[in-house]
């Protein structure tokens, strides 16, 4: 279950690109380390969850397994705090 509110601090400044994809998007979010970042189909299942290494604050998700769609990409931290979401769309 998503909703269009989202505390603002709890989800920290980050951009996602290209978006939208057919294969992989770069997410450059001020974090080091490893993240699990969960891909929701639009009614909240979800579809995937994967660790991305954020190197130099970027990642690389690659979003080949995913059919055309539109999808919810969300990343926490170690603590499970929310540090991203956003809508991604594959074609």
């Amino acid at each position: 279950y998503f909703t269009k509110t989202i505390q603002q601090d709890t989800v920290h400044a980050f951009n996602m690109f290209p978006n939208p994809t057919n294969c992989a998007v770069q997410i450059e979010l001020a974090y080091e380390g490893r993240m699990p970042v969960r891909i929701y189909q639009t009614d909240g299942r979800l579809i995937t969850s994967v660790d991305l290494d954020f190197v130099d604050n970027r990642a690389l998700l690659d979003v080949t397994a995913l059919g055309a769609g539109i999808y919810v990409v969300v990343g926490e931290d170690g603590n499970g705090h929310r540090r991203f979401q956003e809508k991604l769309v594959r074609y």
